[in-house]
């Protein structure tokens, strides 16, 4: 479950694990270094530079013409269980580990079934297609402020 937690708080900022989108129980720095070593996996598997993440961090959204950070956020998606190795989504997961947010079961069921709709059979293209959806309506849900890290040594291990 706690990595459920952790997800949510992985998923939307997505690169850094710097911010949260949704309200969740707060995170231990144990928890972020565990993120931090599954973006490293995923990193040196589908490798993308330091300053494309940041970009995405801030501007909450991916170029469409980098394929491997749109492989890069497969393998968050796969590691987290919210998509399987063929690139389909685990529903059941998704609505389990959002059911720890803010969020009331039919915001969900809306996150859930209208972003998992991508329209592609690939999995990179899938992955991508389902995190540009989500950043864009979890924006519209109250509760969806940042949260701040106070663990000055978080990045080191990224690093």
């Amino acid at each position: 479950m706690a990595a459920a937690a952790r997800l949510l708080r992985v998923l939307p900022p997505l690169l850094l694990a710097v911010s949260c989108v949704l309200a969740a129980p707060s995170i231990t720095s144990e928890e972020m270094r565990t993120d931090i070593m599954v973006i490293q996996q995923c990193n040196e598997t589908h490798p993308v530079p330091l300053m494309d993440m940041n970009r995405a961090l801030i501007n909450k959204k991916i170029d469409p013409e980098n394929i491997s950070f749109k492989c890069f956020v497969f393998c968050l998606l796969n590691k987290y269980e919210w998509m399987d190795d063929e690139g389909g989504f685990l529903i059941a997961n998704m609505k389990h580990n959002l059911s720890d947010s803010h969020l009331d079961q039919l915001s969900i069921d809306f996150l859930v079934y209208k972003c998992s709709a991508t329209g592609s059979s690939e999995k990179c293209e899938r992955a991508y297609r389902f995190t540009e959806c989500f950043w864009g309506e979890v924006t519209k849900f109250p509760d969806n402020s940042d949260e701040k890290f106070d663990d000055p040594n978080l990045f080191a291990l990224y690093q």
